[in-house]
């Protein structure tokens, strides 16, 4: 159903733009690939320094609890490739409203919270449909399997890292491309409800010269010593921009091993503005 709406709306002159702009944030994100092998395997105990960059990090617009903004979606993954002008809003911890837009105009509304996703057709396209957040169908909006939590944080400018214990850090030599590197991982051995989704989570974190964190990459550690890991998605930060008090990333590129993308690019952020609880309601 949803899978023959994107394809519907898609025009050979779309299609030229899709592929310029796929090409275009892939190269942008290979630009940072070699940055996690490139990491020695025993890397000495956290440090001061990277305590202090993941500090700042975690407290980044913390204070932003809702947030209106403008922008495009980029969507690459096996079943789709598109490119859509967006506007979106915004709550914390986990409503969003997206509406895609076709020269200007609504095509399609999504509504989501923390157990479902609405879509509604604003072409007729389709008839009126509520599932769960993990439905397949939401996959075709957002290809790349990341906690919804995390997403509306994005879109709310804010920066989606796991609350682990910080354990291990890199400081790199003079005229690397990158500043300092940290590893974080879940030890604790009963982490208790609020900690439960982060079990055997492995958390890359890199920063660039500017103290701008640059990529997250977490994988899923396995074994019985941990040494096993399985990479599950990466997010890279890119073209940071100033609003007001604030700094966001305005080019964010999250993948996977299965070389699905999911681009947000962000023209315009409004942190805080007042938005009407009505808008995050999903239909009985």
């Amino acid at each position: 159903m949803i899978k023959n709406f994107f394809f519907r709306y898609i025009s050979p002159q779309t299609g030229w733009v899709m592929i310029c702009c796929l090409v275009i944030s892939g190269c942008w994100g290979c630009a940072f690939r070699d940055i996690s092998s490139s990491l020695p395997e025993d890397l000495p105990p956290i440090n001061g320094y990277t305590k202090i960059l993941l500090s700042e990090t975690m407290e980044k617009n913390q204070d932003i609890l809702t947030a209106k903004g403008k922008g495009w979606l980029t969507i690459k993954s096996r079943k789709l490739a598109s490119r859509f002008r967006i506007i979106w809003a915004a709550r914390m911890p986990h409503d969003l409203r997206i509406t895609l837009l076709d020269s200007g105009h609504p095509v399609e509304t999504l509504i989501a919270n923390e157990t479902r996703i609405h879509f509604f057709s604003h072409t007729g396209a389709h008839k009126p449909h509520t599932g769960s957040i993990q439905s397949k169908e939401l996959r075709y909006f957002f290809p790349v399997n990341i906690p919804m939590e995390h997403i509306v944080r994005l879109f709310l400018g804010k920066i989606p890292i796991y609350d682990m214990p910080p354990t291990r850090s890199f400081l790199p030599e003079y005229g690397m491309e990158y500043s300092t590197a940290i590893i974080t991982e879940n030890l604790k051995k009963d982490p208790g409800p609020q900690y439960a989704y982060a079990q055997d989570l492995e958390q890359q974190l890199v920063w660039d010269t500017r103290a701008d964190i640059s990529r997250i990459r977490i994988s899923r550690t396995a074994g019985i010593l941990k040494k096993t890991n399985t990479f599950l998605y990466q997010i890279d930060f890119g073209q940071w921009f100033a609003a007001g008090r604030y700094r966001f990333p305005g080019l964010v590129e999250i993948s996977n091993s299965k070389e699905e993308n999911l681009t947000i690019s962000i023209t315009e952020l409004q942190p805080n503005i007042p938005v009407a609880p009505s808008i995050f309601e999903i239909p009985q």
